[in-house]
């Protein structure tokens, strides 16, 4: 017997589908000289992560990781060099740590490999990100970076993310949907200087729908993983009243 498709499984080609199309047409029109062909193997690789992020995936991690390191590319070939080095030493390490930490929960239970903050952590990453953030909106202004506020909230958002990630914090999706929002708004007004920057607001339309879906998947996940939890307990404290 054939097994039915699911929605996230239709929902899935069909992104794929789209964000493969929207990536070749670009790229056709704006020619394949240009060296931000390279990111487009990261916009590939990123819409990947996305797709396995919903399906609760170690892969989301090595697509990320993979996306990371086209993209790290692309900002040095263009000189960008802040991307560049943020890409290489902060956000694949973090992929990296998040890997790690995946397959040695899996080792330990695979029942446990989600979290969710505590009322501490739900304060101190809010801290950590006001604290980040004017640090990297002086260096990006110092360097001229275009629309350097955007890209301040932007980054620093995704740093906040990746460390909620590479814990295995579900929250991790909300502080990515705000930056996806971000990343829609700064792209569209990058568009109207550089036509190829069509090709990041498609990808954050998709990574946000994605991390939407992310959000709902995952929290379901959680809400079983602590129910199946709590009638572990409920089991073993039977046991003990019965053996006493």
């Amino acid at each position: 017997m054939k097994k039915k498709l699911s929605k996230n499984d239709i929902y899935c080609i069909i992104i794929f589908t789209i964000s493969i199309t929207g990536i070749i047409i670009n790229r056709a029109i704006n020619g394949f000289g240009n060296i931000l062909w390279i990111a487009d193997f990261g916009s590939i690789f990123g819409v990947l992560y996305s797709i396995f992020a919903t399906r609760h995936s170690i892969l989301m991690h090595v697509f990320n990781f993979i996306s990371t390191i086209f993209i790290a590319t692309t900002s040095l070939l263009q000189h960008i060099y802040f991307n560049a080095v943020f890409c290489f030493a902060v956000s694949a390490p973090l992929i990296l740590l998040g890997i790690i930490n995946w397959k040695r929960n899996d080792k330990k239970d695979k029942n446990k490999n989600l979290k969710a903050l505590s009322k501490r952590g739900k304060i101190i990453f809010p801290i950590t990100l006001i604290a980040v953030l004017p640090v990297i909106m002086v260096v990006l202004w110092k360097l001229n970076s275009n629309l350097f506020y955007l890209d301040a909230i932007n980054t620093s958002l995704c740093f906040i993310g990746l460390m909620l990630s590479s814990q295995m914090y579900y929250e991790q999706f909300y502080v990515f949907l705000v930056a996806n929002i971000v990343g829609i708004v700064m792209n569209s007004i990058l568009c109207t200087q550089n036509l190829n920057n069509i090709v990041y607001v498609l990808m954050n339309i998709v990574y946000f729908i994605s991390t939407i879906i992310s959000i709902i998947n995952w929290k379901k996940l959680y809400s079983q993983q602590q129910n199946s939890l709590q009638e572990g307990e409920t089991e073993i404290l039977q046991s003990e009243e019965i053996g006493s």
